[in-house]
């Protein structure tokens, strides 16, 4: 289930039928977009926002603070890390979801590794756990997933049991 690259054919297959699509026969593509404290992830975001406007798709950003899916074809959430919760409102959205991980570094090094300061580690594996948990009901409601890199795919299956 991990892609490595995102092409317009693959796109069209997502869209959840084509009676939802615009009248045109344009895709338009929701974009989930955070407030992004990850400066790299912002500039991914905004690299592929552009390129994926050359490829003739729609592009609405859809604020994670009131996201509405009703007016878009297919949904994608750039941003997942091993330290963010799926957004809540996946659960109930109609289009299908697309998700870009970027690793899960929180969960498969080790903790003192990944927390240096005891408490920092105690509180950290607890938000971990629960950011996996999380992953338990997202997974099922993956159309598609990419991952960065070919590690990054082996990390989303092994620790979220996100099938292949």
């Amino acid at each position: 289930m991990h892609r490595y690259s995102i092409g317009h054919a693959s796109l069209r297959g997502l869209g959840s039928n084509d009676s939802c699509m615009q009248t045109d026969g344009h895709m338009n593509l929701g974009i989930l977009t955070r407030e992004e404290p990850v400066y790299s992830l912002l500039i991914y975001r905004e690299n592929l926002k552009q390129q994926l406007s050359a490829l003739d798709l729609d592009i609405t950003t859809i604020s994670d603070e009131d996201p509405d899916f009703e007016k878009v074809d297919l949904v994608w959430d750039p941003g997942l890390l091993s330290v963010r919760f799926p957004h809540p409102a996946f659960r109930y959205c109609r289009p299908p979801v697309v998700g870009t991980i970027h690793g899960l570094a929180g969960h498969t090094l080790s903790i003192r590794e990944y927390f240096p300061d005891p408490v920092e580690a105690v509180i950290g594996q607890a938000f971990h756990e629960q950011v996996a948990k999380e992953w338990k009901w997202f997974r099922n409601r993956l159309a598609m997933l990419i991952a960065v890199s070919k590690y990054g795919a082996q990390e989303v299956v092994s620790v979220y049991k996100v099938p292949r």
